[in-house]
């Protein structure tokens, strides 16, 4: 590109943009460890940090439209060069891992879409007229890091450095940085962060629930997740007892203490087995043909929660970006609308986020 621009003036403004991005990143190298871990408590308490930081993302965002502005001039010029230089312009602060199972990609600290998330809510909280106490700092981190991250998939390739074009999705996490595979490799997840969330908020809302805490659950992915959740409400009291039914949509009964150890096996055994120590825990299962059974099923016998998971297929559906909607750093809404026609959920971003509110509960504490 810098050969290019030395015989074609008009892009010179392109490199020159290049290298303030270079540039800036180099001031945010030295620190580069401290992002991995805790980028927001960070980014908070270092002005000099946040400052860098906040020049880097405006130094990529003027990158990326002075090279959206130079792009069909550029493309007029070499359409294979053009699509290149923006493949690899997609690929900065990225780390592809090519192993023979497939390709995975990370993200590093320094990824813009990554580190921007914390520079906002940083920069939210910095702003806050009210002092965090400890109690509201911890929220706010597990809050945050418990939060889908902003890129939930990416395509990458087809440039000089990456040749072969692989589209990928997020399934992993390392720390706090996001992990994409290959999407016909891609896990369908778990639960795992969901019941002791769901068992401990749930008694909050409804008290009279610790009792008896009624869940039925479509489809489980792993059984032995939610069974490991209710032990442990039940060892520090916070559930008196609870029956979890798993229902199953025209599909195999999964094993129950599939994925356990050995001691969690145990103790599922000992409170939920026919030998158990109280009878006020119960499984239940169940077969349905379909949905339609299902819900009659429920409107016949209520519970507290129903978790259904989804078993719908994987697909790629491209549409254009709403230049309107922005993204509240905290978590990425979403708006579900419904096509009568079509008889089909279209899903899409929306611009509504939580921490505004969240920012007035913390200034009144």
């Amino acid at each position: 590109m810098r050969k290019f621009a030395e015989r074609n003036e008009d892009f010179e403004s392109l490199v020159e943009s290049f290298d303030a991005y270079l540039e800036a990143r180099g001031d945010l190298l030295p620190v580069l460890k401290s992002l991995i871990h805790r980028p927001l408590v960070r980014l908070v308490g270092d002005d000099d940090l946040m400052e860098k930081a906040q020049n880097y993302l405006s130094v990529y965002q003027k990158t990326q439209k002075t090279l959206d502005r130079k792009y069909m001039s550029l493309r007029d010029a070499s359409a294979q060069g053009s699509r290149r230089l923006l493949s690899d312009f997609l690929l900065l602060d990225t780390i592809i891992l090519d192993r023979e199972s497939g390709r995975e990609l990370i993200l590093s600290p320094l990824h813009p879409l990554h580190l921007w998330k914390y520079v906002e809510l940083a920069k939210a909280v910095r702003e806050s007229d009210g002092k965090l106490s400890e109690s509201d700092w911890k929220f706010l981190e597990t809050t945050v890091d418990e939060q889908p991250h902003v890129l939930s998939n990416i395509t990458v390739g087809g440039g000089r450095l990456l040749n072969e074009e692989t589209y990928l999705i997020q399934s992993d996490e390392l720390a706090t940085l996001p992990i994409y595979t290959e999407a016909d490799r891609a896990e369908p997840g778990d639960n795992v962060y969901l019941w002791d969330y769901l068992i401990s908020k749930f008694n909050q809302a409804y008290p009279p629930s610790k009792n008896h805490f009624k869940i039925s659950i479509v489809d489980p992915i792993r059984p032995s997740q939610v069974l490991k959740s209710i032990v442990d409400a039940a060892e520090n009291e916070s559930l008196s007892g609870a029956t979890i039914e798993f229902i199953y949509v025209d599909q195999e009964e999964k094993p129950l203490l599939s994925g356990a150890t050995s001691n969690e096996e145990e103790a599922i055994i000992n409170l939920f087995g026919p030998e158990g120590e109280s009878d006020a825990f119960n499984i239940l299962t169940r077969e349905c043909r379909d949905y339609d059974e299902v819900a009659e099923h429920l409107k016949a016998n209520p519970k507290h929660a129903v978790i259904i998971n989804d078993q719908s297929k994987f697909f790629v559906e491209e549409f254009e970006r709403d230049m309107d909607t922005s993204i509240n750093p905290l978590y990425v809404p979403k708006e579900f609308s419904y096509d009568a026609f079509e008889d089909i959920i279209n899903i899409s971003a929306s611009s509504e986020g939580r921490f505004s509110r969240n920012t007035k509960i913390l200034s009144t504490n």
